[in-house]
């Protein structure tokens, strides 16, 4: 028995976008064939500076914006901002779940 990707691709066979018929895409994300890489590095550039700089404004003691900080909501603040980047970013150059997600770790 074999897996079903190699009934798809072909026994051993991965190619990665844009190629016709694809399956690499599968296991990682790619970013768009139509996205210079100048725009591909601004693109992840100004994701991550705001990712940092809410997380640093939302877990500074001293801001006394809304409230005193994020305090018992900063999992769900964070969630929110890991969602919203991903929702405005995530289509150009792939959604960076795992770097987001250890991104926010290195806060705690």
């Amino acid at each position: 028995m074999q897996p079903a990707i190699n009934n798809f691709a072909g026994h051993g066979v991965r190619t990665v976008p844009p190629a016709k018929g694809a399956t690499a895409g599968i296991f990682c994300t790619f970013p768009q064939a139509f996205l210079p890489k100048a725009s591909q590095f601004f693109s992840e550039f100004i994701a991550s500076t705001l990712l940092i700089f809410v997380i640093f404004a939302l877990k500074d003691e001293g801001n006394v914006g809304g409230a005193k900080s994020a305090g018992n909501w900063f999992p769900l603040s964070l969630f929110f901002l890991i969602f919203g980047l991903g929702a405005c970013f995530g289509y150009e150059t792939g959604c960076v779940a795992v770097s987001v997600f250890l991104a926010s770790f290195s806060v705690y």
